[in-house]
């Protein structure tokens, strides 16, 4: 997998919106309801990125475009902020890049998609919902109760 370059700069937080793919496959039914399916096993994510690069910067990922991804035809691994944080995720170009020169930096936009949408596990989902420790303290904190009941009960 071809790699951002670790030289230039991760995407600026201006403007920085995820928007999933719509997941769903609807099917419109001769009663007039909709039949939905899943699309997706894993949904994709689209969003905008923008990049400000002083010159030689700018010149690196010029070069990086054209000759690594091939104009943005090979998807690359990237530094990206998601739902779990920002990680290394797998990214598609779905348009050109659009530079900008605003005086001594460049401001260079372009959409993505990440291929892979980025959630918390299941387990961390409930986790966060209900306020739970992790199962792994649950069990460690059941078993110190345990054991003061057991060696508390010998006492009496």
């Amino acid at each position: 997998m071809i790699q951002y370059p670790e030289a230039l700069p991760i995407p600026l937080l201006e403007n920085y919106q995820l928007q999933d793919v719509d997941p769903l496959l609807r099917t419109p039914m001769e009663s007039g309801t909709t039949r939905n399916r899943q699309r997706y096993i894993s949904v994709p994510t689209d969003l905008q990125v923008a990049h400000l690069f002083s010159p030689e910067q700018y010149e690196m990922f010029c070069g990086w475009w054209v000759h690594m991804i091939k104009d943005g035809a090979i998807p690359y691994s990237a530094r990206m902020r998601t739902a779990t944080g920002l990680g290394p995720r797998k990214v598609q170009p779905t348009g050109v890049h659009q530079d900008s020169w605003l005086g001594r930096h460049w401001k260079v936009t372009y959409p993505v998609r990440v291929l892979k949408r980025d959630v918390p596990s299941e387990q961390r989902t409930l986790e966060l919902i209900y306020d739970i420790a992790p199962l792994g303290d649950f069990v460690d904190r059941l078993e110190g109760a345990l054991s003061d009941y057991y060696t508390d009960s010998w006492l009496d």
